[in-house]
């Protein structure tokens, strides 16, 4: 994904979309393309600048950000915690849960090395400068130095808790090592003598790293404070205290004349190295765990527990904060007329539904609609027209017709006596379905009427719930099966059986009524008769749950999307799989829809990030000089 986002940057390439069907499908296996991104985290740390500061890195390695307009430039997924950016910004070292850890490559992300060697899980990792050497501290008590192009060099022992923190110094001469043992140890790379033990913290050393010229060292720790040491003799130059809580990690200024830390009491702090004093105190606003210093001394970007953030030091304004979401958006729907996006936030403190522009990905609005606990807005219904759409209340007795344009509540509906899990808006936008806890009920919008409880007689109650495309019948998902009713009288029309999934978590109709799509756990999709519930045929190859189905507006493709990373389409009629979409999409895809005339499509996914990639169905038709449409 970044190696797309790179190659992007070169320069602009414009595509629109002819309107025929590919008739040789690519290979299975794909990256999908992407025309933009919009996304955020909840949980950023560690950031990485790149050796130009154009980017971004956040996470370990997850996403890159482009610095000049704040745009997600693209999008990885590693198996591992990225702790460390060589300092060439081509490698990322991160820790697996085996013991071991890994490099892997910033542009394809493919794994470069794996090491083997620590007996317990390996807590940080440190590129030397010349970027020929990786250290690694770990909770067997020892650090370990590597040759990056693989290989153990050497091991050094001496420390009597966990290894927490390791650095190199600038001219690579000398590693540190920071412990559970409250103490700092300097260590001779070249032979990995044991040199001095730096001793006065009270409680575990959290970071350590060495001035732009090597004399000093700086030190965080569980006891609060900020540490200068002096390299040469180990000596303690100053205490820094100011911070309220544990501090976490520091970072010199390029002239080595300052020093800034951040601690979890949201605060960071800017030190003078000569006499120790504290200059300035900045309100980060939410929990930094990790700094990446500018080259110009002025500014520095922060690791949150939300997004990333960059902050001028000389007054302490926030300058950029990249991203917009705070979790996983967890629905995506396109607006009738296709100019629009609809993204759920539902996990936040304040629940929250942002408004794409379906061209550029930037957020135009955001409605804040009620507390988490109180009002969930997710699954995501929304009318026909984007007039309005349908939340409701986390006890499940209650749902909420809401006004798009500024989320006024607009009717309550009531007579649901369990939880619901899923709700529907009639495309001639004139009743609401939902699928509950042991009811599937059906209400009329234009006067908040419950209509009826639709006939059940397993009582396990409904997951997913779907009108079919002229509002004649309603079909509910369940436990490994479905019932399929009219609308108009309630009468059950046909029962679906889809044992293979535990839970039938979406349904959908064919544009032509005469099919219904079935997809839950386990991973398998069913095409059903919808006049009869008569199985058709079974679509299998997600590895995780289905959390989405959408036809093709002719009924011949159908998009399905899972919690396996996988955005599939389908041919309807013969049941083959006509691409796989599993890179660059994140990890567990919640939702994928198409945007009016099919030419692309938008998913989310818990990596905390919205889509929109052209659909590879799509003829590319390339046009000089004319604007990307998606």
């Amino acid at each position: 994904m970044f190696l797309q986002a790179v190659k992007k940057q070169a320069g602009i390439v414009v595509l629109l979309f002819g309107i025929g069907v590919v008739s040789q499908p690519a290979p299975a296996g794909q990256l999908p393309d992407i025309v933009w991104m919009t996304g955020g985290h909840n949980g950023c740390s560690p950031v990485f600048l790149t050796p130009d500061e154009e980017m971004l890195i956040s996470r370990g390695g997850e996403k890159l950000w482009r610095l000049k307009d704040g745009a997600l430039a693209g999008v990885h997924a590693p198996v591992s915690s990225g702790r460390a950016l060589s300092p060439d910004g081509v490698l990322i070292a991160g820790i697996l849960s085996n013991n071991a850890f890994e490099t892997w490559s910033v542009v394809d992300g493919q794994v470069r090395q794996t090491f083997h060697g620590h007996s317990d899980l390996v807590m940080e990792l440190a590129f030397s400068r010349n970027g020929s050497l990786v250290a690694s501290a770990s909770r067997d008590r020892s650090v370990k130095l590597w040759s990056v192009a693989g290989g153990l060099l050497r091991t050094m022992t001496g420390h009597t808790g966990m290894t927490r923190a390791v650095a190199f110094s600038p001219d690579g001469a000398l590693l540190a090592s920071g412990s559970q043992d409250k103490s700092v140890r300097l260590w001779r790379v070249s032979d990995g003598a044991h040199l001095r033990t730096l001793s006065g913290h009270t409680e575990y050393v959290g970071s350590v790293t060495f001035s732009p010229n090597g004399s000093h060292i700086a030190t965080t720790s569980g006891d609060k404070t900020v540490r200068l040491w002096r390299t040469s003799d180990g000596a303690l130059l100053h205490t820094l205290v100011g911070h309220n809580w544990s501090s976490v990690d520091a970072e010199f200024t390029p002239d080595g004349e300052f020093v800034v830390s951040t601690g979890i009491d949201w605060t960071l702090r800017v030190w003078r190295v000569s006499d120790g004093a504290m200059i300035r105190t900045i309100d980060v606003g939410a929990y930094g765990s990790s700094l990446a210093m500018f080259a110009d001394g002025e500014h520095v970007a922060v690791g949150t527990d939300d997004n990333p953030r960059v902050f001028r030091l000389l007054d302490g304004a926030e300058v950029s904060r990249l991203g917009v979401f705070t979790q996983p958006v967890t629905s995506v729907v396109a607006s009738h007329d296709g100019r629009w996006v609809f993204a759920a936030e539902p996990d936040t403190l304040e629940q929250r539904l942002h408004m794409l522009n379906a061209k550029t990905g930037e957020v135009v609005r955001t409605l804040t609609i009620g507390e988490f606990g109180q009002e969930e807005i997710a699954p995501l219904a929304v009318a026909s027209d984007d007039a309005f759409f349908v939340t409701r209340n986390a006890g499940g007795q209650e749902i909420y017709i809401r006004s798009m344009q500024d989320g006024a509540l607009l009717r309550t509906l009531t007579g649901h006596v369990s939880v619901i899990y899923e709700l529907a808006v009639s495309h001639d936008r004139s009743y609401i379905a939902s699928a509950g806890e042991y009811q599937s009920g059906l209400w009329r919008v234009s006067d908040g009427e419950h209509i009826r409880f639709f006939e059940d007689d397993f009582g396990v109650g409904f997951h997913a719930v779907a009108f079919s495309p002229d509002d004649s019948v309603v079909a509910a998902g369940a436990l490994g099966e479905g019932r399929i009713w009219k609308v108009d009288d309630g009468s059950r029309v046909a029962n679906f059986e889809h044992p293979e999934a535990f839970f039938v978590d979406t349904v959908t109709f064919s544009p032509d009524g005469r099919l219904l799509a079935s997809g839950g756990s386990g991973g398998s999709i069913k095409l059903f008769d919808a006049q009869t519930g008569d199985p058709v045929r079974t679509l299998a190859g997600h590895q995780g749950d289905i959390t989405r189905l959408v036809f093709s507006q002719d009924g011949r493709r159908l998009f399905s999307s899972g919690l396996d990373a996988r955005i599939r389409i389908w041919n309807v009629q013969t049941g083959a799989m006509l691409y796989d979409l599993d890179q660059g999409l994140g990890r567990r895809v919640r939702s994928v829809a198409l945007l009016p005339g099919e030419r692309s499509f938008v998913f989310s996914n818990d990596d905390v990030f919205v889509g929109l990639a052209r659909n590879p169905l799509r003829k590319p038709v390339v046009i000089p000089g004319s604007r990307i449409d998606p």
